[in-house]
């Protein structure tokens, strides 16, 4: 149920991707946080690989076309984006929740925090996938990026303890 937000609605960001966490994260604004006036944003940032500069080339010497390479490797990360977003608006639809969906590529955590703040978002509520200390430095946690990089609250929903 995509509709224009109205003034008086609050505007919620749910960053989503195909982990469990981005799951946990959704039921969880659906059971403890949502409110009849809220006006979802449905947010997935996808990777895409770097636009060649060069041809690559086959093992027989053939120019393969770097750029059609790329081509069909974004238009591969959009159509999964695309199924990542219909899993997430089902549910929202089956609540009648109105949402705008965004799915565009880049560094997650920065893309995240570029449209909350493009969007006036009042909220983001993402789930962890529950990262350990090392694992977090050495790798990195867009959760933790978002946390210390947004000007708004922002809600992350841990793991299921196991």
């Amino acid at each position: 149920m995509p509709v224009a937000s109205t003034l008086n609605s609050r505007r919620v960001m749910l960053p989503v991707d195909q982990n469990e966490g981005s799951k946990r994260a959704v039921q969880w604004y659906m059971d403890h946080v949502w409110q009849k006036n809220d006006y979802v944003l449905l947010v997935h940032v996808f990777k895409s690989s770097i636009l060649p500069m060069f041809a690559n080339y086959d093992t027989d010497g053939t120019a393969m076309g770097g750029i059609e390479i790329w081509q069909s490797q974004f238009d591969d990360a959009q159509e999964a984006a695309r199924a990542v977003i219909e899993e997430y608006k089902a549910i929202l639809e089956s609540k009648k929740v109105p949402y705008l969906t965004i799915a565009r590529p880049g560094a997650p955590g920065q893309e995240i925090c570029n449209i909350a703040n493009d969007h006036n978002a009042d909220l983001i509520v993402m789930g962890s996938r529950g990262l350990g200390m090392l694992s977090r430095t050495v790798l990195g946690s867009v959760s933790d990026y978002v946390v210390h990089n947004a000007y708004l609250p922002v809600t992350v929903v841990p793991p299921d303890e196991e």
